[in-house]
């Protein structure tokens, strides 16, 4: 078996209070990597992937996205062992490699995986989760919606809410990476929850980006629902004026709606990429899938596989030129069909 070696810039995920220069060239390098993959330039990917966790930063998706280059097409197996390492800290399986084939390095991730010791909190993690069952209980009979117990939800809400911010107030580092690497699993749906109460954390959420502990695209997607639920109109105004695109699929074809415009420093305050990266990427992903690389996530509409669910998002986008022609012409619209989508 080959000797085990990391190089240290690759093994170690640098803890620290990040400055915001770092956060910016992370999510530049993680776009070029991401980009280059839609061109299937994989040594090029890997060397931005490598510039990218040089900053001290790394995320779940982008590990496991330059695992997939390294393995399957670089074949840089230092890296391999690196992300490797990377994912089982916080807790993370890698993406599935051929065993027979790659047994040798397969015996090496392995031995990576049982060895590495993680970086949060698992009595926090279970705390969180306990947060959500109880979130669902009574949701689960239907009770949190009957009119007559929207008291008794909107506290019990609070109270889990409440509880959730209070872990913020820990200051211990695995507790802060526990925080913002289950974000989606727990803050996400209670957060759901509370925001039409108007609850919603900005400030320490944000300061949780700029500090490395909090992914901006998770951060960003329940930022989003904040803005349209409960926002000001201060706060809708200026975000009604960022660019940005977003791609749709019903049955097997690919809506896509992208600004002309674009206004970069309205944009890079919250990291975004251009519209024009995110079609390039919502592209790939469509003619692609979801088998080696994440990229952007792609709304589905309607049912699995339903040609009058396509029809009916056909007529919307139909509609929307024709009842709002000067708005219409502000975006690039996009249909494409790809048969060989799995659909279902």
């Amino acid at each position: 078996m080959k000797r085990l070696f990391f190089s240290t810039t690759l093994l170690i995920c640098i803890i620290f209070a990040f400055g915001q220069n770092d956060v910016k060239k992370y999510y530049k390098y993680i776009n070029k990597a991401e980009l280059a993959i839609c061109d299937f330039k994989y040594e090029k990917a890997s060397n931005y992937y490598e510039k990218a966790f040089k900053t001290g930063l790394c995320f779940k998706n982008d590990l496991r996205n330059a695992f997939t280059v390294d393995y399957k097409y670089t074949e840089k197996e230092d890296n391999v062992l690196a992300y490797t390492h990377k994912l089982a800290q916080r807790g993370f399986s890698t993406p599935a490699i051929d065993t027979v084939k790659y047994s040798e390095l397969y015996a090496q991730i392995k031995q990576v995986q049982d060895t590495t010791q993680i970086i949060y909190d698992p009595g926090i993690l279970k705390q969180l989760d306990t947060l959500l069952i109880v979130d669902q209980s009574y949701r689960k009979n239907g009770f949190a919606y009957k009119k007559e117990n929207r008291h008794v939800t909107d506290s019990l809400d609070l109270i889990n809410y409440n509880k959730w911010l209070s872990f913020y107030e820990i200051e211990d580092e695995a507790v802060k990476q526990t925080l913002g690497i289950y974000f989606y699993r727990t803050p996400d749906p209670l957060l759901r929850h509370n925001i039409v109460f108007g609850r919603f954390p900005e400030n320490i959420l944000w300061d949780q980006v700029q500090n490395g502990y909090l992914d901006v695209r998770d951060y960003m997607e329940i930022y989003d629902i904040y803005i349209g639920t409960a926002g000001t109109p201060q706060q809708r105004a200026i975000y009604a004026k960022i660019p940005f695109g977003g791609g749709t699929i019903a049955n097997k074809t690919f809506f896509g709606l992208y600004t002309k415009k674009d206004a970069p420093k309205l944009r890079k305050v919250f990291y975004l990429n251009s519209p024009k990266d995110e079609l390039k990427k919502h592209i790939y992903q469509f003619y692609h899938g979801e088998k080696e690389f994440f990229l952007v996530p792609i709304k589905t509409y309607g049912a699995p596989c339903s040609e009058e669910d396509e029809l009916e998002l056909r007529l919307q986008y139909k509609e929307f030129e024709n009842n709002n022609p000067k708005e219409y012409n502000k975006y690039e619209y996009i249909i494409l069909t790809n048969p060989e989508f799995e659909c279902g």
